[in-house]
């Protein structure tokens, strides 16, 4: 070191020091502070350093846990501040630093101890649960808290306990309440939690009877609740009010259920739903008939008609769907339209002529129709919506599947053909298709007016049979128990047909064929690896070498669908037990190559010439899999048929004009009109402008319900074998039969009552129906059609009959009856002038005066374009 002192103006060195001198750098750390909780792994440590030197920034060392911690760091005033190139990890953290001048010169060891929680806190909801439905107000939340910290409930302290649990009483609102948690720990660390609570004090409303079905089978009532018939997701409780039982059922989340309880005829049943929230809803009582289902008769349930009103169809036969126990079940509110309203009415029996109950009745492909089951008189009514073709579904545990398609009409009663259900043959035929030779099952033998035969199948060696099921697998079977079923047998068989046939084919011969393991492991059907040949005597007489045009119906397309051609055939002789056979009518044995050509092997041969006698002519077909197969040749009217032409029926109210009181002849109040027999009263009301009218036209007049029908002109064909007339009115039907004779004529009277015994009131359609019944004429299939059923003929007539194949030529005619009583306010058949009656369904107004219009033009007024027939206008 030097020292200067100045001695007169002039400085010299009065001394000399080369000692060295330290000079201390002081480094403290202002940021984690000492005992300090923090969440971040990579926090800014901030010292702050006091030197007389400038600082060696690179020579900053930091230890973190005794080990060096790589670090960002910069210089901001007296500050260093660094950041760590690492995530420290998490707990305890000793920081240890130093740093040097740039003279070398050393700092003290700055030392900092804190905590690293990066970890939010954990809120645990013990009670309730979320989402937790309730119908009591005062509710406490329990739950608890993994590490101390700050707790909030929707912004409001909670108090922890000292095990860090909490409680919190709330009062909850109608609904959907919300609580939100927030929990803040001493790091800072934040987590949240929504708990959501609902209260519903709303009890569920009453059972939806009209969605309830009931049935009574063996002691147990089956109570089936169809969607929207509860509140979904409670409980269903079921009171057997006589023995005091009581059940309880969930109930879907669609409001759908099925339940039973133990029980009998004419018990009473209380039915209450409870909801989750422990709501209880509002009981209903209903009662329990007989007849596993079967439904009321609808004329001991349908409400009476209002005399006051005129008569509306939709409203006249709503009670058959809705209601308790209505007659027609499953119909979703809704679901059937006031303007396209239409009742399928029809009838089913057995073959003895008995009614069949509890036939399930369903409209296929629309189960929006819900069902319905025949009465104890074989009836049963189905409300639809109109307008189009639909097929009935006919089902019944023991009775063959029927279907019939049938033509529906807006706003109105039609009628399903009868039908006739059959059950399966008893004669059952056990085979084992993995035995050797040719195998043969066998039908009961049919005996009715047009003849004698057996259906008989062979099965040839090898052949397979698999089960079909709906899911698309199959499986293979050996063991068959076959049944052979014929349909048209007796004067009834076209009613028992499985569905009507195409309009080109005649009622000729159909089988049910069917094996016992088809139903009994639930598959669809049964078919086979190679055709089947079916044999039937030859009973209707048809020529030798014809082709048998076949085809099976598919119940699942309803429709029949064609296969392969059969063939009339004869055996001609038999030698060496093998049977010589005409294919071709010429009386000479086919080769056997023509018979391979048709499937016809050596070994069918050998079991033909067992089976039959020499001159036995057959019906040979090939069958692929069992269904109701029809053998049916196309047929057409006798010669000399001639469709019915006969005039409008006389008769009935159908007004195409008003009839006004001005011009008909009075006299001091009282009205005649001659031309319509009607006579009327005026009778002024005294102090008044109005009058009382009476008009007897009114008072149900007779010739407005009665109609004169003419059947036959003066000269009917010679070959009509029938005259039939239906008329169809209110949904009756009235049926008549005649033997053909000149100028018939018939008259009908309504009684102004619908089918369920109602009396109506207005105007109401009727459809009369006459028919000329023929004795069919079978004709030739063209052979040159692989497949010929349906197809047309060729035109050529051939020899054999069926009794009962008939064909009918229809003349339809829609007519109007009225059976209109003016009981308005109870006058006794008289109005008030300024009262006035509308029928909706016929447009037509009914004056007060007695006078009526018919409002049955209708004009459409152009309100855009020039009125031209063109796209645009």
């Amino acid at each position: 070191m030097l020292n200067f002192q100045e001695y007169n103006g002039d400085f010299f060195i009065y001394s000399l020091d080369f000692s060295k001198k330290e000079i201390k750098v002081n480094l403290t750390i202002l940021y984690p502070l000492e005992g300090s909780i923090i969440n971040l792994k990579r926090p800014e440590i901030k010292f702050q350093y006091e030197s007389a030197n400038e600082i060696d920034l690179n020579s900053m060392e930091i230890y973190a846990n005794g080990a060096l911690l790589g670090t960002n760091c910069r210089i901001e005033g007296n500050q260093i501040i660094c950041t760590p190139s690492q995530d420290l990890p998490e707990g305890n953290i000793k920081i240890e630093a130093t740093i040097k001048d740039i003279y070398g010169n050393l700092s003290n060891k700055a030392e900092v101890n804190f905590k690293i929680d990066s970890i939010p806190p954990i809120i645990s909801i013990t009670s309730p649960e979320d989402y937790f439905l309730t119908n009591i107000k005062n509710q406490t939340i329990y739950g608890n808290l993994n590490e101390n910290a700050n707790l909030k409930m929707n912004g409001v302290d909670v108090q922890l306990n000292e095990n860090l649990s909490f409680q919190v009483a709330v009062i909850l609102n109608e609904g959907e309440n919300l609580f939100s948690f927030q929990a803040t720990d001493l790091a800072g660390n934040i987590s949240t939690k929504i708990l959501h609570l609902i209260l519903d004090t709303i009890p569920p409303s009453q059972i939806n009877t009209y969605k309830l079905y009931i049935a009574l089978a063996n002691g147990i009532i089956n109570l089936t609740g169809y969607p929207g018939c509860a509140e979904g997701n409670g409980t269903l409780f079921i009171l057997n009010n006589r023995t005091g039982q009581t059940v309880n059922f969930q109930i879907g989340s669609d409001g759908s259920f099925n339940a039973q309880i133990e029980g009998q005829e004419g018990d009473v049943l209380s039915l209450w739903v409870k909801d989750r929230a422990g709501n209880i809803g509002p009981s209903v009582e209903v009662s329990v008939s007989g007849g596993g289902g079967i439904p009321p008769n609808p004329e001991d349930v349908a409400p009476p008609v209002d005399p006051n009103v005129v008569t509306d169809i939709y409203t006249e036969t709503e009670f058959l769907y809705t209601g308790i126990n209505p007659i027609q079940y499953g119909v979703e509110p809704g679901t059937i339209e006031k303007e396209r309203v239409s009742i399928i009415k029809g009838f089913v029996k057995d073959g003895e002529g008995n009614p069949i109950s509890g036939v399930k009745i369903t409209i296929k492909d629309q189960p929006e129709y819900g069902w319905t089951y025949t009465r104890e008189d074989g009836e049963f009514d189905l409300v639809v919506n109109g307008g189009g073709a639909l097929t009935i579904n006919y089902e019944k545990d023991g009775y063959l599947p029927v279907q019939r398609t049938i033509n529906t009409y807006w706003k109105e009663f039609v009628w399903a053909p009868e039908v006739i259900m059959i059950k399966l043959d008893n004669n059952v035929s056990t085979i084992n298709l993995q035995d050797s030779g040719i195998k043969v099952a066998e039908g009961s033998v049919v005996q009715d007016e047009d003849g004698q035969r057996k259906g008989t199948l062979f099965f040839p060696e090898g052949v397979q049979a698999t089960l079909n099921f709906p899911d698309g697998t199959s499986q293979n079977v050996n063991n068959l128990n076959i049944r052979i079923t014929e349909y048209s047998i007796g004067s009834e068989g076209p009613n028992k047909m499985p569905a009507e046939l195409p309009p080109t084919s005649g009622y000729t011969y159909c089988v049910e064929l069917s094996a016992d393991e088809v139903k009994a492991a639930g598959a669809k059907n049964i078919s086979f690896s190679s055709p089947i040949p079916f044999y039937v005597e030859n009973f209707i007489g048809f020529p030798v070498g014809i082709v048998v045009p076949a085809g099976y119906y598919d119940f699942e397309k309803a429709a029949w669908i064609p296969s392969d051609n059969g063939k009339v055939i004869k055996i001609l002789s038999i030698i060496n037990g093998v049977a010589n056979i005409d294919i071709k009518g010429n009386g000479i044995p086919a080769t056997d190559a023509e018979l391979l050509a048709l499937g016809i092997t050596f070994e069918e041969r050998q079991k033909l010439a067992l089976k039959y006698n020499v001159g036995q002519e057959l019906w040979r077909v090939p069958i692929t899999h069992f269904s109701p197969w029809d053998c049916n040749w196309p047929y057409g009217p006798p010669e000399g048929a001639e469709d019915p032409n006969q005039p409008q029926p006389n008769g009935g109210s159908n007004p195409d004009q008003s009839y006004e009181t001005d011009e008909s002849c009075s006299s001091e109040g009282s009205i005649i009109e001659i031309e319509n027999q009607n006579l009327g009263e005026v009778i002024p009301i005294p102090g008044t402008e109005f009058t009382l009218n009476y008009k007897s036209e009114r008072m149900n007049k007779k010739s407005f319900r009665t109609l004169e029908i003419s059947l036959t002109d003066d000269n009917p064909p010679s070959v009509l074998k029938r005259v039939d007339l239906i008329i169809e009115v209110a949904g009756r039907k009235f049926e008549e039969r005649f033997n053909p004779s000149p100028n018939l004529k018939y008259t009908f009277e309504w009684d102004g009552k619908d089918d369920y015994g109602r009396e109506l009131i207005g105007k109401v359609k009727a459809s009369v129906k006459i028919g000329y019944v023929y004795q069919a004429v079978y004709y030739n299939s063209p052979s040159a059609f692989s497949q010929a059923f349906g197809q047309f003929s060729d035109g050529t007539p051939i020899t054999g009959n069926r009794i009962n194949n008939e064909i009918i030529a229809w003349q339809e005619f829609d007519v109007s009856l009225s059976n209109y009583k003016y009981n308005k306010k109870d006058l006794g058949g008289w109005s008030i002038n300024v009262n006035h009656l509308y029928d909706p369904e016929l447009n037509i107004l009914y004056y007060g005066n007695g006078s009526f219009d018919y409002y049955n033009d209708y004009v459409v007024q152009d309100v855009a374009g020039n009125g031209s027939p063109q796209i645009s206008g």
